[in-house]
């Protein structure tokens, strides 16, 4: 399941053979699994949940980037920020760049959740990363502040979002 959702990097590639179980052990292992499943999220442990793909009906605002070589579609989500599939990215990064977002990214390709292309690299599934900056910088090959790099289809900022449902929710909870 975490290889498939390609969210942390598995140590042992190997897959084993599947060993039979008597229908009873199967039973109380898969309800071990989902107990598991559910306790993960809570923990703040996704490696094994599938990114959507599409806003939340809560988070419905989708955000561009866009930036030499580099432009991409995505949307707040619970885990950070999720930018969606076909997302092109810079294929180099600048000098000043940390050694660990190169790795990070290195990572990435080798998971196949970015593709090489000749044109750059582009994201072959739907991926969130955590949070807004990191995805900005992902795909911009530089350091980036997400909340000013995403923007809507009007040009107005995530961070100007942000503030502006903050407000809000102030405003609602003095009455």
């Amino acid at each position: 399941m975490a290889q498939e959702a390609k969210r942390c990097r598995l140590e042992n590639v190997v897959q084993g053979h599947s060993i039979s179980l008597a229908e009873m052990d199967r039973a109380e292992a898969d309800g071990f699994l989902e107990e598991v499943l559910l306790c993960c999220p809570v923990l703040g442990f996704r490696a094994f949940e599938q990114p959507s793909g599409k806003p939340s009906a809560s988070s419905r605002r989708l955000f561009h980037l866009k930036g030499p070589d580099a432009s991409g579609q995505g949307f707040e989500s619970p885990g950070g920020f999720t930018v969606l599939r076909g997302a092109r990215a810079r294929t180099d990064f600048v000098d000043s760049t940390p050694p660990a977002w190169v790795t990070a990214r290195a990572q990435l390709v080798s998971q196949g959740v970015f593709l090489k292309e000749p044109s750059g690299l582009s994201l072959a599934q739907a991926y969130e990363f955590t949070s807004p900056s990191q995805a900005a910088m992902m795909l911009l090959a530089r350091n980036a502040n997400g909340r000013t790099e995403w923007k809507d289809a009007k040009g107005l900022t995530l961070k100007a979002h942000q503030e502006q449902a903050a407000e809000a929710a102030s405003i609602e909870q003095e009455r």
